[in-house]
């Protein structure tokens, strides 16, 4: 009986009759320690084909008090998954037996390979539970909300406290704080440098990239008003939707930053939250649980999604529950207990937060006896979207009667796709010859799965895909795709450009043949992994550069995407980027920098000084550009990307030659001015990444995420900066501290003011002192500091705080 004492907690049987050695004698001294505490419930596994139980990461804690007892409230995982943060909440009887005081703390349990187990260390708190009512349960945490980021952060959620602070993961050191009332759980936006908080009845997205004593908070779902309005309600209008005490965690979010998962605390419902309409819909649950049935959520804590998005698990009345989802926007297929936590006398224990292994295949669980278990996950048992669910059966008995005839019917389907993609795939190998021109081809999005067939010869490669919804295909209409074959042997021959790749990916210099010549070209290959981001870009390069001509846009020639390898090809201008090439810094031909070099163009030529002409040519050229895509096309474009590094020049003199090119940001549609006023019948485009480059966006676009035509227009005008004064769009002061130029010539300007010659046209100090700290703040928000360099800002500038 000792021996499966041992067995359940550590995950591996020890002869009790032999000395154990320093190890076991600690992790013993351990469960003698806890044992005292309280006696721990059983988590049953009721599917044992997709779950297995390893232990208790806290089994070898030894700094607990055997009067006191104990609640994980809160979970989440270091970036390399070898770390347990967690929220402790402990109860200490006092003398009477009708008062406690509480406290809660958190902690981390870090892996130890040499001793196979996990150590905890206190790492911030135990801060006092204001409310000492001992009639509320252990589980009403003051900090319901854990968050690890990445750089060594986590953020806690402080209800009481009405605040959200981020600590230092190494020290607990608090570095800063953003003021909201009652926060509960906390989760990242996976592809944005911002979080979401939910609170009392509203979802809120909170920036990370702007300091916090200047960040405004933007109400996702729920009441936009200070007063409160909790409620039930989902509804397709963000500011109608009404919460309940709303719970999310780390795993809430989907992988592809479109839904967010919300468990709702008092109406005992999952909902769904969409990220781009922000549109709120019930998918599980109701008030009909609350009499215990199947799928109840009653003293539920939180829900999480796998990483293909089509499986939620969901804590609730001390079970697991596992909700298959037949698509990652659709409805749950079914609702089933996994596990469950017994206590001793039958009744049901509490699971509480989770947290899931990027893979996921472990699954950590804080419970209300203070345990963290940790679970394996059958990863090729979860359900995948488009498959009919998992039977529950055990698998291991052989189909009879109608499962049989189930099965037989899933055969012949299968057989039937195999016989058509088996067709497919003959006639894509005589439809592809050479270039094809791609009018009703599509871009296959990250997850989509591929038929190829192709011939030995290598002509050409023949690809079908279906795109979710979610997705446009492409429609170009003079731009051709160009066979991976045909690419390759180009870049074979070709060379790379050093110094020239960028985040879409390495830049080869090459020739081609187009038409009914050979010529130079330059190959965008994109590297990494393909995502949901990238292929926005991609889409939006080909799109709109295939519906636009100007002789300063820098054209796109073709495309590929045959075995997921995403490439574009445009003519080469050897003059070079007006950053790299004509204004800036470069290496000279003994590789040192100078301050003044004569750079180098792409191939080899000396490049002179940009002449005064020259810098007003080059300025012409691009601002005709951007009144093309502004103005003179059907549907309007923004480019929102418009920087030196974008600009591509060739020539000299009265044949230099300017063009706009890298369109993956673009936006086609509506736009509008920045005070409302729409052109073309259009308003403002609505923005749900924020994507740039630092220095060139404007403020409206890092507080508040809005674009409009004045967008493109300001960072033209960092543009000219640069081309007026030579220097960068971001100077950097010293190895600490750096200024967008745009700033620079604010400064220049106020200087100015204050030296006119009639005293009747200077500022006050008063007026000074208000554009200075103008400036300053504008500068930590959206320069190109810390903020914008993937740090947030700490602290606040010297200076009266903003109003």
């Amino acid at each position: 009986m000792a021996s499966l004492f041992i067995l359940l907690f550590t995950g591996r049987l020890m002869d009790v009759n032999s000395e154990p050695d320093s190890r076991e004698r600690s992790t013993l001294e351990g469960l003698k320690e806890r044992k005292l505490n309280a006696e721990y419930g059983v988590l049953n596994v009721t599917d044992r084909i997709l779950l297995r139980v390893l232990g208790d990461v806290l089994v070898s804690t030894t700094n607990r008090s055997a009067d006191t007892k104990y609640c994980i409230t809160a979970v989440d995982l270091s970036p390399d998954m070898k770390t347990v943060y967690y929220v402790e909440n402990a109860a200490t009887m006092t003398n009477t037996s009708d008062s406690s005081n509480k406290t809660v703390a958190v902690w981390k349990a870090e892996w130890v390979e040499a001793l196979q187990s996990y150590t905890s260390s206190h790492l911030a708190g135990g801060w006092p539970v204001p409310n000492k009512d001992p009639t509320k349960p252990l589980e009403d945490s003051d900090v319901s909300g854990l968050l690890v980021l990445d750089g060594g952060y986590l953020l806690v959620s402080q209800k009481h406290n009405d605040r959200i602070e981020k600590l230092e993961v190494t020290t607990g050191k608090s570095v800063d704080k953003w003021a909201l009332d009652a926060p509960l759980g906390l989760a990242k936006h996976p592809a944005q440098d911002a979080f979401f908080a939910s609170s009392g009845d509203r979802i809120n997205k909170i920036s990370l990239t702007v300091p916090s004593f200047w960040v405004r908070i933007d109400v996702v779902a729920g009441p936009e008003t200070n007063i409160s309005k909790t409620g039930y309600v989902d509804s397709d209008v963000s500011t109608e939707v009404r919460f309940s005490d709303p719970l999310i965690g780390p795993q809430s979010i989907s992988l592809d930053s479109r839904n967010l998962y919300v468990l709702d605390f008092w109406s005992n419902v999952v909902r769904r939250v969409s990220i781009t309409s922000r549109a709120t819909k019930t998918i599980a649950g109701g008030m009909y649980t609350m009499f215990g049935l199947e799928g109840g959520f009653n003293r539920s804590s939180q829900c999480i999604v796998t990483g293909n998005g089509c499986n939620l698990f969901v804590t609730g009345r001390g079970r697991l529950h596992w909700l298959p989802l037949d698509d990652p926007d659709g409805n749950v297929l079914s609702i089933k207990i996994v596990a469950e936590l017994v206590q001793s006398d039958g009744s049901s224990g509490s699971l509480m937060a989770m947290a899931l292994t990027t893979d996921d295949r472990y699954l950590f669980v804080g419970t209300g006896d203070g345990r963290i278990m940790k679970l394996e996950m059958n990863v090729s048992a979860l359900h995948q979207c488009g498959l009919p669910p998992l039977p529950p059966v055990d698998s291991r008995k052989k189909p009879t009667g109608t499962n049989m005839s189930r099965v037989m019917i899933f055969v012949g389907v299968a057989l039937g796709c195999a016989i058509v993609l088996l067709g497919a795939g003959v006639c894509a190998m005589h439809a592809i010859r050479g270039f094809k021109h791609v009018g009703n081809s599509v871009i296959p999005p990250p997850d989509t799965k591929i038929t190829e067939s192709s011939t030995r010869s290598g002509t050409g490669t023949g690809i079908s895909a279906s795109l979710p919804s979610s997705f446009d295909p492409l429609r170009p209409t003079v731009v051709q795709e160009i066979p991976l074959s045909v690419i390759q042997m180009a870049i074979r021959n070709g060379v790379c450009l050093d110094g020239k790749s960028g985040a879409y990916g390495d830049v080869y210099r090459a020739s081609l043949m187009v038409g009914q010549k050979m010529v130079d070209v330059a190959i965008k290959v994109m590297k990494g992994e393909f995502n949901e981001m990238k292929h926005k870009q991609f889409r939006a390069e080909v799109n709109t550069l295939s519906s636009v001509r100007h002789r300063h846009l820098c054209k796109l020639l073709g495309f590929c995407t045959e075995e997921k390898k995403f490439i574009l090809v445009y003519p080469f201008i050897a003059g070079g980027s007006l950053f790299y090439d004509r204004l800036h810094k470069c290496k000279s031909t003994t590789g040192n920098v100078s301050e003044e070099c004569e750079t180098m163009d792409l191939i080899g030529s000396c490049n002179l000084p940009l002449t005064w002409t020259e810098r007003m040519s080059i300025a012409r050229q691009i601002a005709t550009c951007l009144r093309y895509l502004h103005h003179e096309v059907d549907h309007p474009i923004l480019h929102r990307d418009v920087k030196s590094r974008n600009v591509l020049v060739e020539g000299e003199g009265k044949v230099l030659r300017a063009y706009l090119a890298d369109f993956g940001l673009a936006r086609p549609g509506s736009c509008g001015h920045s005070d409302g006023t729409p052109s073309s019948g259009q308003t403002t485009v609505p923005t749900l990444t924020r994507s740039g480059t630092p220095g060139y966006m404007p403020p409206e676009y890092v507080y508040e995420s809005k674009l409009t035509m004045s967008s493109d227009v300001f960072a033209f005008g960092v543009v000219l900066l640069e081309l007026v004064t030579g220097m960068r769009a971001v100077m950097k002061m010293n190895e600490a501290d750096s200024i967008p130029l745009y700033l620079l010539a604010r400064q220049r300007e106020l200087a100015l003011r204050c030296t006119e010659d009639f005293p009747s046209q200077r500022p006050d100090m008063g007026q000074v002192v208000q554009e200075i700290d103008t400036i300053k703040r504008t500068n930590c928000a959206s320069g190109g500091l810390k903020a914008l360099s993937g740090h947030t800002f700490l602290h606040p500038l010297d200076g009266p705080s903003p109003r």
